[in-house]
């Protein structure tokens, strides 16, 4: 406890032990260990790292531009490792993806006639338009395809 250690935020504190980036020779704590920008040296840095990312990722927390990329490179990664789906299982996710799109045919069809919107068409119409704006990946998700609407 013979080190003097300013924290992220501000405040200072005695510490028994600091660590210094390789990379960009900040001085830090075992506990400020993933707010360092500089990339991870070593496998348990960068374990750590890719860690702190995922926690980050499924709290819907905000992050930078580079840790975005990082999260999009290990997506890619852990993606290309994923099995694909059989055959049974896409048809399995296109029926549900239909149900869902009926399902919807017929609030919008309820909606239309209380006369609170607008007509929505044929039913097999209706589904074979939506399911254009639709993709089903091969992780097993069905997700909405971005488009921009002018």
């Amino acid at each position: 406890m013979n080190r003097s250690h300013t924290l992220l935020d501000g405040t200072k504190r005695f510490v028994e032990v600091q660590f210094r980036c390789q990379s960009c020779s900040h001085l830090f704590i075992d506990a400020e260990r993933e707010f360092c920008e500089a990339p991870p040296v070593g496998q348990k840095l960068a374990a750590q790292k890719v860690k702190a990312l995922m926690e980050v990722k499924q709290s819907s927390e905000y992050v930078s531009e580079k840790e975005a990329k990082m999260l999009q490179a290990i997506d890619t990664f852990t993606g290309a490792k994923a099995s694909t789906l059989s055959q049974a299982e896409r048809e399995d996710l296109e029926n549900k993806l239909d149900v869902m799109l009926r399902s919807a045919w017929a609030d919008a069809m309820f909606t239309h006639r209380d006369g609170k919107g607008p007509d929505p068409g044929p039913c097999d119409v209706f589904v074979a338009e939506k399911k254009k704006e639709f993709h089903i990946t091969d992780a097993g998700k069905i997700e909405l395809i971005q488009t921009s609407q002018t």
